[in-house]
């Protein structure tokens, strides 16, 4: 289903997100695709999409509502519309992916729909990532619990929060020693990682 949606400069985007969820507009499953109703700007293109949202690792980017244009009629289908209301200039696109269900390639096409629509911009932050040390701690910690298919899980699960080894931001990183403690079988070695690894990221200031 596709809804169009009428904004103005005059429209607050409390009054949008208020039409929007006024549509009633039902999730749909997991397994729907959506990429038949995006259409990426062309680069370089008036009202093109920043190369930015085209290539490289887009997850650790935050996005919020913003409306440029006077009066523009807008069709966005059920997912597209959930995936700008998730924008909400916190989360990032990898948490906003994970929750929804999403892989970074339809989060990358409706990112370029909604920027191509003056619908979304970039909210600028400073992101740190995890330093090589403790990146190198945690996989020695984990494969004394779980054996050397460690540095496989990691990065499996890290992809699977929507971010990249070398990109993976601090803030989640209590987030990501849970997710891993889930894989250790034996009681006694999860709890010993959990401890070291909460240890460790206190001590970095993490």
């Amino acid at each position: 289903m596709v809804f169009q949606l009428l904004f103005s400069n005059s429209c607050k985007i409390e009054e949008i997100i208020g039409r929007v969820l006024a549509a009633s507009v039902k999730k749909t499953t997991k397994s729907n695709r959506f990429s038949h109703i995006l259409y990426p700007a062309q680069p370089g293109a008036a009202g093109g999409v920043s190369m930015d949202v085209l290539t490289g690792d887009i997850s650790s980017l935050v996005y919020r509502h913003v409306v440029k244009n006077d009066l523009k009629n807008i069709a966005l289908d059920g997912r597209l519309l959930q995936i700008f209301l998730d924008l909400d200039g916190n989360k990032d696109l990898g948490q906003v992916a994970r929750a929804m269900g999403l892989n970074m390639t339809d989060m990358r096409d409706a990112i370029a729909r909604l920027i191509d629509l003056d619908l979304v911009e970039t909210v600028q932050r400073n992101i740190s990532s995890l330093d090589r040390e403790f990146i190198d701690y945690l996989n020695a910690q984990f494969a004394h619990a779980i054996g050397p298919i460690a540095g496989v899980l990691i990065e499996d699960e890290i992809a699977e929060m929507g971010h990249s080894l070398s990109q993976f931001p601090r803030t989640r990183v209590a987030e990501l020693v849970e997710s891993l403690a889930r894989e250790i079988k034996r009681e006694e070695k999860k709890v010993t990682f959990k401890k070291n690894m909460f240890i460790k990221i206190k001590a970095k200031g993490y």
